[in-house]
């Protein structure tokens, strides 16, 4: 589930953007507020992950909620796109207990977990990070954007100064 956040309200800094123009300038303006903002978030899963109810005798071993963090989605758009989820990797997975030999990875299940399946119901833990980290996310989005904006302007004017 794919959730958009819309900077709008202050307009003297979506004008500064805009004036940026688009591409590498932005781009060092906005990651890292982005990144900064998500991080209440993947605190928030994190901790869901670990509190989840038991489901059946599966045994709890962690590796789900140690999986989750934030990863910068590569896409080759102008957009600036973090998310929070399950990441992939050995380093994650834990062994598992029911089969001797073989290692549970938890973004296999991640989802499975998130959404329920017939059998088993949705215990969600990260659409609740995000519904109850939304505006403080906003809020860390506008506040980094803020302190990032002049530092980069002030780049601009030396880099076009420095040409002349």
């Amino acid at each position: 589930m794919a959730q958009q956040f819309t900077l709008d309200g202050d307009r003297a800094m979506i004008r500064a953007l805009e004036a940026l123009g688009s591409g590498p300038s932005v781009r060092r303006v906005l990651t890292p507020a982005v990144r900064a903002a998500m991080s209440p978030v993947n605190k928030a899963a994190k901790k869901n992950a670990k509190q989840l109810p038991k489901f059946g005798d599966v045994k709890r071993t962690g590796a789900l909620a140690k999986s989750i963090g934030i990863d910068k989605t590569k896409k080759k758009t102008s957009e600036i796109t973090f998310r929070v989820h399950a990441r992939k990797g050995t380093k994650y997975a834990v062994p598992d207990p029911a089969i001797p030999g073989r290692l549970r990875i938890p973004f296999f299940y991640a989802h499975l977990v998130e959404l329920g399946t017939r059998k088993m119901p949705a215990r969600p833990f990260l659409g609740p990070a995000w519904e109850s980290n939304r505006a403080r996310a906003g809020s860390i989005l506008i506040t980094k954007t803020r302190e990032n904006l002049p530092k980069e302007v002030a780049r601009q004017r030396l880099k076009a100064g420095g040409k002349k």
